[in-house]
């Protein structure tokens, strides 16, 4: 079984120089800004394309090649190839995030600003997700929003809507009964913007969740809705949780829930030696991989703590833990959970997959699909299943335990 993807996570410090940490050779630069019109770099001194990049390990080869050379070229190709359609971050940009690095003339800078990506200057508001027209961004400027601005701010979102498109209502100076009308309109969404509204508090965050049953991903940063209201929220109601991918929401963004707030189930990937991070998402039925927003949140640094017991955090929840290295092998555990005034001195019990849903039976949990039931057994039926030793230490497995 093949996870959708595999990632070390490392705790790093945002405003880190792009030559500084294990780097022998600079960084590469991925700006979302405008998340439809992204831009890259490999920054070195300068802005590399990726052709420059590449060509600096594998120049162009001369002269008659062969088999193994050709193939090997071809790749170079194909890598250089997936970044052609893609524009390069320019220097000014390089010099706004990193100033004591990258220097540029102001003139350079001023014409780099109003070129690339077709944007106007930064005018000290966040760039949008939807690319609204300047007089319905200027909205967001105005102490009130009166009946006719609401309605031309809804006909452009309705225009904008895809998919996989956000509804941003981000900063946007909306009552709550304007917030709930304009997203009456629009009703068939997955994903949602409405940090920085004090209007968002738990009781319209509640009636969002449950009026709105495609919604997987919400951002509520800067709303009033404190770790307090999304603890008894979670507790009250947590079926209306059952289904939504992402929160943004500081309490989810620490790495670490306080012990008495409404878990279910983590997840957590260690890759050989790297720290352990816990995606966490939900799979609706027929859904694809690539459809789901998945968070990761990286536990502490290895700097820090060395002790990878220390990052398994969620004992008072199922964790499914799944371990992977280079070799392609591959073993797993789900770990279960324990009353708090155990978690501190006692380790969880390791179970496999056809004992978890046997535990989830007997707790009373909604009946699940059998076919889908009988494919997850078949897939975890060709992974080794970890003991608790091999979960606090999950480095150094050796082949033959593999092919036992």
């Amino acid at each position: 079984m093949n996870p959708p993807y595999l990632s070390s996570v490392w705790d790093l410090d945002a405003d880190m120089g792009s030559r500084d940490g294990a780097n022998n050779d600079g960084i590469t630069i991925l700006d979302v800004t405008v998340p439809r019109n992204p831009a890259y770099c490999f920054a070195f001194l300068t802005p590399l394309t990726a052709a420059q990049y590449l060509r600096g390990y594998y120049p162009v080869p001369k002269g008659p090649l062969g088999v193994d050379e050709m193939s090997h070229e071809r790749y170079c190709l194909e890598a250089i190839a997936n970044l052609d359609d893609m524009p390069l971050i320019p220097i000014s940009t390089l010099a706004k995030v990193w100033p004591h690095e990258y220097v540029v003339a102001n003139d350079e800078l001023r014409d780099s600003e109003s070129d690339a990506f077709g944007l106007e200057a930064d005018n000290g508001i966040t760039t949008q997700l939807v690319p609204y027209p300047t007089e319905i961004d200027a909205f967001r400027r105005q102490s009130v929003l009166s009946t006719e601005d609401v309605t031309r701010l809804t006909t452009v979102l309705k225009g904008a809507m895809d998919p996989g498109a956000v509804v941003d209502l981000s900063r946007f100076p909306l009552t709550a009964d304007q917030i709930l009308s304009v997203l009456e309109e629009l009703h068939n969404f997955k994903r949602l913007d409405v940090s920085h509204s004090q209007a968002v508090d738990s009781r319209v965050f509640l009636h969002i969740l449950k009026t709105y049953k495609r919604l997987r991903w919400i951002n509520i940063l800067h709303c009033p809705i404190s770790m307090d209201d999304l603890k008894e929220l979670i507790t009250n109601d947590r079926q209306r949780f059952r289904s939504i991918e992402t929160i943004l929401h500081p309490a989810f963004l620490t790495g670490k829930l306080p012990v008495d707030f409404p878990q279910a189930f983590l997840v957590t990937y260690t890759f050989e030696e790297a720290p352990p991070n816990t995606p966490s998402s939900h799979l609706a039925q027929d859904q694809n991989w690539s459809d789901r927003a998945i968070q990761v949140v990286p536990g502490r640094n290895l700097d820090d703590d060395p002790d990878f017991r220390h990052y398994l955090h969620g004992k008072e929840v199922y964790q499914l833990v799944i371990w992977a290295d280079y070799r392609g092998y591959k073993a797993y555990g789900i770990l279960t959970p324990l009353a708090p005034e155990q978690s501190k001195h006692t380790d969880s019990n390791v179970i496999g997959m056809d004992s978890f849903l046997k535990r989830l039976e007997d707790e009373g949990s909604p009946p699940t699909d059998a076919a889908a039931v009988k494919r997850l057994l078949g897939l975890c039926a060709n992974i080794k299943l970890m003991n608790m030793e091999q979960v606090l230490n999950p480095c150094g497995f050796p082949d033959a335990w593999f092919k036992s």
